[in-house]
C-alpha cells in the first residue's frame, strides 16, 4: 500500500510473508533436515521532502517484533528503526 499524504510526503506499508521452508542443521556430526516455520513481517517506509534538495527518509521493520529465522541459528533483528537524509546538490 502506498499513501501520498501530499506532494512532499509519502508513507508506505509492506507485508512480507515467508512460508515454511527446508534447511539443514549442521550443529552436530549428523546433518539433519529441518523445517523453518513461516513468518510475516510488517514494514513501514516513509519519506518527507523538506526542500527541493533535501529529503528525510525513515523505515520501521518488523513492526510487531516477531522473532524469526531466515536461516537456522542465524539471528535476525527484532523491531528496527532506520533514518536517513538524501541531499541533492
Amino acid at each position: 500500500m502506498n499513501y501520498e499524504l501530499s506532494n512532499d510526503m509519502n508513507i508506505n506499508a509492506q507485508l512480507r510473508y515467508e512460508g515454511e521452508r527446508d534447511d539443514k542443521d549442521f550443529s552436530n556430526f549428523i546433518v539433519q533436515r529441518v523445517q523453518l516455520p513461516a513468518f510475516t513481517l510488517l514494514i513501514f517506509p516513509l519519506r518527507n521532502k523538506i526542500f527541493s534538495y533535501l529529503m528525510l527518509t525513515g523505515r520501521i521493520e518488523n513492526l510487531f517484533d516477531k522473532k524469526y529465522e531466515e536461516v537456522l541459528y542465524y539471528g535476525t533483528l527484532r523491531r528496527s528503526f532506520y533514518a536517513g537524509i538524501n541531499l541533492n546538490l
